[in-house]
Order: structure tokens, then sequence, then C-alpha cells
């Protein structure tokens, strides 16, 4: 029986060593994040790592346990981590004939690792107890937490400047300036948006800076009491403070903005650059040349090619050009309507003459051909191709354009047609009746050409009619009707250079527009001058349009309703003597009672005239080829004696001399070029 309960007893002893080596697992630090506040494991290894009393006796470390109730777990940030009022204990087993365990209190002989604790900033903290017994290592660990004190608070600043937002520079007021003690900075705190208070600052509790255009900031010392010298630029303020509650502190800012306008008065050409060309260069014409831009207050700005916008210019027209530059600038203001910034724009203009040397090649004779194949116009360049309000450049060098305005539009739309080996995607729609301003095609020409359109009518089974127009938009006889069934093909010619337009009375669609012409090439061509003596012309009405020169470059316009007659007078002036004089009869108009005269070029137009009336002085007037007066400069023509007019036209075209008051009687007409 006694080796019985011997046995039974050496049993439950090897057993409890089993168990308790299961208890005392290797583990690591890690996983000591699985618990709070509780024995994780060992590091020590098993019994056998357990302090030895010499004896049979087995003392070891059995798990911690860790009392935080009296420890702070809540910090502000800012705040210093402390593991005060934390309680480790350590339960220690001894074991021998008997098993018994031991509360040993072991605060002061654990480490406490808070290296994962961060006071800068709120969140949950892991604080990790270690305590080691005997070679047997224990851990443990506990959760604080960091709050923000100031989080969720409203604070910020409220700048308010009790002045004037913008500045206008001139002769007179060079230099701008603010005045600081205009300026207001206020501290804003709250709950929230719907319960705030407002503090005014004392200048001593911000700092205050000011940038340039976004540049550099530049502190401003708290005696200041303005900014003087301000020149053209928009100027930030910024005030800054610091708000802080508890340990906690973030930085406040506020600011306006003032701005300075200085607008551009004058652009000038500087000396130098090339100016003189050889006849149809490749060099950029203006390419070099530099300018100088001046301002109100009187400061300048150096302009180069990139800063300013050339006008079109000419290479392959020999002699003396000019062309127009413009410099655009735009400055921020202040609108005191909308409260906000708003854009100025000042633009000034200069122009600049150059040389064309000659043309080598002058007087040799050239065909050329010009083309527009519509299925080649990119439509995403139009904001709405259905609604184009504009004039369009289909050739690029304004020698085919299709006409429009913004109450007259017309449309590129896609379109599927096939002739002549040609395969057509798209269709300039000309939408309806046509004139010089908008829905034709305006064809300008070097000299004689033949014109080529593929196109057809609007509406299928519906006779529409394309038909050549002059300058002046009057019907040339040239005109093909189509039903709209099919694309057809309609060729068109012209004897000499000129504007011409193509239009139809309804709704027309072309699909290509090409014209070949002939012309002299390059060198300046003097024309021959023209001149028309009323001497030489027959006496009687002319109820109709009557061409004067073999060239048509001198018509008398007249109709039935308003005739123009010749008679018989007699007049001397300069060593001319005339017999016959033409009597306009009236105000004259674009078709009626005035002189059509066609110019090849520059050119000084002369008139042998006087009034119809030896008591009422006419006034007289250039027109161009709209009939819009041009030159106005004889407002008050006698009629007692002749009177020689001179007008100076600048470039071939249309032009119409006409009286603006009654009766006028012209001897003589000439034009020199």
């Amino acid at each position: 029986m006694k080796k019985i309960k011997g046995f039974l007893l050496f049993f439950v002893c090897c057993l409890l060593s089993c168990l308790t080596a299961l208890m005392f697992t290797a583990c690591t630090k890690e996983s000591a994040d699985k618990t709070d506040g509780q024995t994780v494991g060992s590091d020590g290894g098993n019994q056998s790592a357990a302090a030895d009393t010499g004896s049979d006796t087995v003392t070891y470390l059995n798990s911690l346990q860790v009392d935080y109730a009296d420890a702070k777990r809540e910090f502000t940030i800012g705040q210093e981590f402390t593991s005060d009022g934390l309680k480790v204990t350590a339960l220690i087993t001894e074991q021998g004939t008997s098993i018994s365990t031991n509360s040993v209190d072991v605060t002061k002989d654990a480490e406490i690792d808070a290296s994962a604790f961060n006071n800068k900033k709120a969140g949950d903290y892991k604080i990790y107890i270690s305590y080691t017994y005997g070679g047997t290592t224990l851990y443990a660990n506990y959760t604080v937490k960091v709050v923000s004190v100031i989080e969720g608070t409203i604070a910020g600043l409220v700048m308010d400047y009790d002045g004037d937002r913008q500045t206008e520079l001139s002769v007179d007021v060079t230099k701008a300036s603010i005045d600081l003690s205009s300026l207001k900075v206020s501290l804003i705190t709250g709950e929230n948006a719907n319960n705030t208070q407002t503090e005014e600052l004392a200048r001593s509790a911000y700092s205050l800076s000011y940038s340039k255009d976004g540049g550099e900031f530049n502190p401003i010392a708290e005696d200041k009491t303005a900014i003087t010298d301000l020149t053209r630029g928009t100027y930030s303020f910024f005030a800054s403070a610091e708000y802080k509650e508890g340990e906690e502190t973030f930085n406040m800012t506020s600011f306006f903005t003032f701005y300075v306008l200085d607008p551009v008065v004058s652009l000038t050409k500087n000396e130098g650059g090339k100016t003189s060309f050889d006849y149809d260069t490749d060099e950029v014409i203006g390419g070099d040349w530099t300018y100088t831009a001046t301002y109100a207050s009187g400061a300048i700005l150096q302009l180069g090619y990139e800063d300013v916008e050339i006008g079109s210019t000419v290479n392959d027209e020999e002699g003396t050009h000019s062309v127009t530059v413009t410099y655009a600038e735009e400055q921020l203001g202040f609108d005191v309507s909308s409260n906000d910034a708003v854009s100025q724009k000042y633009t000034q203009t200069c122009d600049v003459s150059y040389e064309i040397g000659e043309n080598p090649n002058a007087g040799s004779e050239v065909e050329e051909t010009i083309t527009v194949n519509i299925s080649n116009i990119d439509k995403s360049q139009f904001a709405d191709a259905n609604a184009i309000g504009e004039n369009i450049d289909l050739s690029g060098d304004g020698a085919i354009i299709a006409t429009a305005t913004a109450e007259s539009v017309i449309k590129i739309t896609d379109n599927k047609k096939s002739i002549d080996g040609f395969s057509f995607t798209q269709r300039l729609q000309l939408n309806g009746n046509g004139t010089a301003e908008s829905k034709s095609i305006k064809i300008t020409t070097k000299g004689a050409a033949t014109i080529t359109v593929y196109g057809m009518s609007g509406s299928s089974n519906t006779v529409r009619p394309l038909a050549l127009y002059d300058e002046s938009f009057t019907a040339m006889n040239q005109s093909y009707d189509n039903d709209g069934n099919a694309i057809a093909k309609f060729t068109y010619t012209v004897d000499a250079a000129g504007t011409y337009y193509l239009a139809s009375t309804s709704g027309f669609n072309v699909y290509y527009i090409s014209f070949t012409q002939k012309y002299t090439s390059g060198g300046v061509v003097t024309p021959e001058p023209v001149e028309v003596n009323a001497s030489n012309l027959e006496v009687g009405n002319i109820t109709a349009p009557l061409a004067v020169t073999d060239d048509e470059s001198i018509v008398i316009l007249a109709t039935a309703d308003k005739a123009v007659s010749v008679d018989e007078n007699g007049k001397k002036l300069n060593g001319m003597s005339f017999t016959k004089r033409i009597k306009l009869g009236g105000e004259g108009t674009i078709d009626s009672r005035s002189i059509k005269i066609t110019t090849q070029g520059a050119a000084t137009i002369t008139i042998y005239g006087m009034s119809s009336s030896s008591s009422a002085a006419r006034e007289v007037a250039l027109m161009n080829s709209e009939f819009v007066a041009i030159d106005s400069q004889y407002n008050a023509v006698g009629g007692t004696s002749l009177n020689e007019l001179t007008f100076e036209v600048s470039e071939a075209g249309t032009y119409y001399f006409a009286c603006l008051s009654g009766g006028f009687n012209v001897y003589y007409i000439a034009i020199d070029y």
C-alpha cells in the first residue's frame, strides 16, 4: 500500500512538471500585443531554467499581473509619459514536495518600455512591461491614449483693411503706399461656427509680412506705420499668430491683397534689328526687333519678339511696307462692387516699316493653282461647326474665304459624295441667301483665273443657283443651277485680278473650290495712268452704267430714274481747257449719280469739278467699295470756279466719287500711280 501511495505521489509530481513546462513555452516581445495587463509568456524556456534553491525545491516565475487602476492612462498632446501609479506583481511558484505560489510586488524591478509613445500626435499607444526572474522573462502591456484638447476648436485670424485696395499710377502718382494703421487683425474663437467671439489683437500679438507677385516674403517691423514705394504688381500682406491651449499650439494666418496698376501708355521700336530683306526671304520679319513699353508712372519695360504680336507681313512684294506691332498686358486690380480681383488689359501698338528687295524673277509669267477640299478642314477648330459665325480662311492665305457673321452662320458637316475621282466626306453649307458679308465664298486672284467648284443644292428636288459676283457683289452673268439630286462641277472665269464672290439665293452645299490663275510675277510694275476728259464724251443722258475707259477702271453710274447727263460747258484749269461737263445731278449712291473708280494699286485720284450751284457749296467724298466715306476733306466745294480735288488711296480696290449734298459737275477724272 505504501508503495502504491509513493508511486501515485511520484506520478502526480511528474504530471505537474509537464503542465508547468507547457505554461512556459518561449515567446517574443511582439506576442505581448495580444493581451492588455496580463502575462503573455516567457523567453527563458521551461522549468529547467527556473531558480535552483540548492535542494529538491525548484522556484520559477509563473506570471505577471499589471494593475493600472491608479496609473495615468490619458495624456494630452505635449505631456510626458509617466508610469506613476502602475503596480506590477509577479507570481512565483515553489515546487518541491509541495507546490505553492506567492505574489511579489516587483514594480521597482520591472522594466517599462514606452518607446512607442508619441506625445506629439493623438492616438492609442502600447506600453510594454517586462520582468526577469531566475533567467525567465515575462511580458505584459497596457494601452494609453494621447488626446488633443485643441482639436475641434474654432480659432483663426481675420485681417481687415479700412482703405483703398487698389492704386492706379500716373505721371503725378509714380509710386503707391499702404497705410498700416488702417489694418486690423482679429482673433476669432468658438465652439462651433454659430458660436464665435472676435477679439482685436494688439500689434505685438502677431507678425506681419508681405510679398510682391508671389515672391519672397518681407517681414514688417512692429513700429512700421506704412509700406511705401510700391510699383506695379500684386501685393499680399500676411498676418501670423500662435494659438495655444494646454501644451498644444498651432499657427494661424490670414492675408489681404493690395493691387498697384500702372497702365501701358506707349510702345516704341528700339533702334537696331533688321528692316531690309531679300525678296521671298525665309527670315522672320521682326524676329530681332526689340521694343520699349512705357507706363503711366514713367517706368519702362524692354520687350522682344516673344512678348509682342506682329501683324501680317509680306515677303513677296518689293518695296516699303508697314506692319503693326501690338503689346498687350494684363494687370490685376480690385473691383469694389464684386469685392474681388479683376483683370485689366492694357494694349499699345506701333507701326514699323521694312523693305523687301527686288524680285529677281520680276516680269516672268506665273501659273498658280490654289485648292480647298472641304473634307480636309478640321472641324474641331470651331466651337460649334454647326454654327460658324465668323469668316474662315479656307486656303490659309486669304485667297479663298468662307464668309459668315454671328447673325448669318454657315456650317461644316459630314456628308459623303463622289465625282470625277474625288471622294468627299465633308461639305460647307452656305445656309441661305449670300452677300459680300456672309454665306458666300470670297475669292481673291492676282490675275485672270479659272474657278472650279464641286457642289449641289442644299435641298433635293429644289433647283438653286450658284452664281459669280464681282467686288461690289454685282452678278457677272455666270451662274449654274442644281436640283440637289447629284453633286456637279461648275466652272467660272475671270479676266483680271480682283475680288469675287460665289453665292446662292438659298441653301447651297460646297465640297471643293479651286482656281488656277495666271499673272506676272513680282516686281513693282507701275500701271499706266488713266484719265477721262468730259470734252471727249457724247452729249446726252446716261441712264445705265457707262464705262468711259477701255479697261473699265472709270465708270459713270446711272439709272433710268436717276440719270446723269453730259452737256456743253466751257471751263479752264491748270492749263487745260474743257468744253463739256458730266452733270451728276444729285446725291450719289453706290448705284447711281456717282463715278466708280478701280485702281490697280496705291494711287492718286484727281477730280476737276464744281458745285452745280453758284450760291450753294457742295460736300463731296471718296467712298470705299461698300460706299463708306474714306476721305471727306472737301466738304464745301463752291460753284463759281473749277476746283482741283485730289484723293490718295493706299491699295488696289474699287472706290466711288460722289456728291453728298446735291448736284455736282465733273470735267476731268485721272488715276496716277
